[in-house]
């Protein structure tokens, strides 16, 4: 994520940002396990902020409010890993939930794993861009190891110049040869990223259909496991008095927030990464607990 953007820039990578976590926000429906998608998305809004503290958005209230969606999400993990809802609602139901969440989390799988292989066909991509001469490539076989082993030793070769006996056209025509292998293998990528898609919406909307029918028939069973974030209206209207304020923090590797939120105005603050705050929370707990 950039630090230092233009505000044209960041409103671009807003939106492509945005798109990215509507898509992994359905299916975190299922699992907290994708909680760097809401860390990335608070940071943007939060730099959106910084650069527009006084615009017609409020991007540290919508901050806050994914930060509260984060939050729901980890509790339904908590819940689901616990069964603690397993005596409650239609049983036919529930067990239609839980079939699907293990589809979904074996094309999960198949998704990282898919996101994986796309990054080291770019990496090996990179590699033929900055040393366009190759030894000859040992042929494709499908298998990912023997790929990578076999392109990255070419590449390495070339950094020899003992090894550079071939004439300019025989390197070229290597050259070429391990860029046709690496199309091949990323057509058959995109192949795989199609179907897997395919397979995640079907999932998504057989997933819906059923928590529609749990929203119909068991109100009370739909209210733990599909629960619904907090906006700043709702927390300020429900939830606080004139006498109440509201510290919600957020927890990052290289930045952290608080928020204070009265029942008439929210307030940001930036703090330090998660190390820096856990070791200040230790020392200070270490002074109380310790004897003197």
């Amino acid at each position: 994520m950039p630090t230092r953007v233009d505000s044209q820039d960041l409103l671009t990578a807003l939106i492509s940002d945005q798109n990215n976590f509507e898509f992994y926000r359905d299916r975190t429906s299922f699992f907290a396990e994708n909680q760097s998608y809401y860390a990335s998305y608070i940071n943007i809004l939060m730099q959106l902020h910084r650069e527009r503290p006084d615009g017609d958005i409020r991007f540290d209230a919508l901050a806050l409010e994914t930060s509260e969606r984060a939050r729901a999400r980890s509790l339904l993990e908590i819940l689901t890993g616990a069964e603690a809802y397993q005596n409650v609602g239609d049983r036919e139901l529930a067990e239609a939930e839980r079939r699907l969440r293990q589809q979904f989390k074996a094309l999960e799988e198949d998704w990282n794993q898919l996101r994986t292989e796309q990054q080291t066909v770019n990496s090996l991509r990179q590699r033929l861009v900055d040393n366009p001469t190759v030894d000859s490539p040992t042929e494709v076989t499908g298998e990912t190891e023997v790929a990578d082993s076999a392109i990255a030793s070419s590449v390495e070769n070339t950094s020899s110049t003992e090894n550079a006996s071939l004439t300019d056209t025989a390197a070229l025509n290597q050259s070429l040869e391990a860029q046709i292998e690496l199309d091949q293998r990323q057509a058959r990528l995109d192949q795989q990223q199609t179907e897997i898609e395919q397979q995640i919406s079907q999932v998504l909307e057989q997933y819906r259909a059923v928590q529609e029918q749990i929203r119909a028939t068991n109100p009370e069973y739909a209210e733990i496991t599909q629960p619904k974030a907090l906006t700043v209206q709702d927390i300020q209207s429900q939830i606080l008095d004139d006498d109440t304020l509201l510290l919600e923090y957020w927890l990052g590797e290289e930045r952290s927030y608080l928020w204070l939120v009265s029942k008439t105005e929210v307030r940001t603050y930036e703090l330090p990464g998660r190390a820096a705050i856990d070791a200040a929370a230790r020392r200070f707990y270490n002074f109380l607990t310790v004897p003197m």
